[in-house]
Order: structure tokens, then sequence, then C-alpha cells
């Protein structure tokens, strides 16, 4: 004798395959978001670079313009004396190398 399948050990297989989708697409999901945490950590990495170089940068322009200026006899503006710095940054040429265009490091795989 075939005993056929209930109503309700088909219901219940119906939710066992919408579990498996669901999982499968949990599974999917939580994959592309450790890919684009990875992105976003070299992105990071990136941005922190371009920012020191523009911070150097601007530094060093503001070291220019604050330099000595011919013709004043011992003192800068605002009776700074010659000799002593204006700029508040002491490392304003620092030199930054700019962040690698397509590298790719992940520890996700």
């Amino acid at each position: 004798m075939q005993s056929q399948p209930t109503n309700a050990t088909q219901a219940k297989d119906r939710h066992y395959m919408q579990l498996s989708h669901s999982l499968t697409r949990l599974s999917q999901s939580i994959g592309h978001t450790a890919e684009l945490c990875a992105s976003l950590t070299l992105n990071l990495d990136a941005m922190r670079t371009l920012a020191a170089s523009h911070a150097a940068q601007f530094m060093t322009v503001a070291a220019e313009l604050n330099a000595d200026p011919e013709g004043t006899d011992g003192e800068l503006p605002h009776g700074t004396p010659q000799g002593e710095s204006q700029c508040i940054y002491p490392h304003a040429t620092i030199a930054v190398p700019p962040p690698p265009l397509f590298a790719h490091r992940s520890s996700y795989q």
C-alpha cells in the first residue's frame, strides 16, 4: 500500500524549500556585503592617502606664501621676527606617494 503525501507533508516540504531559497539568498547577500566591505576598506585607505597628500600640498603652499618677503627690515608681517617660521606645520613639505590604483586585497574568499 502506497501512502500519499498529506497536505501537511506537502506544506512542510514547501516551507523547507522556501527556507532553503531564503538561506541561499542570505548567503549571497553576505558574500556581496563582504566584498563591499573590502572595497570600502581599500577606498578609505586611498582617501586617507589623498587627504594627507592634499594637506601636505596645502602646508607647502602656506609655507611658500609665508616666506620672508624681500624689502623688510628684520620683521615679517604681524610682528614675527626674521628667522622664525610663521607656518604652524613644521613638516610642510611632506611628500605622500599616490595610492595604488587598482590594488585588490580581500581576506573574504
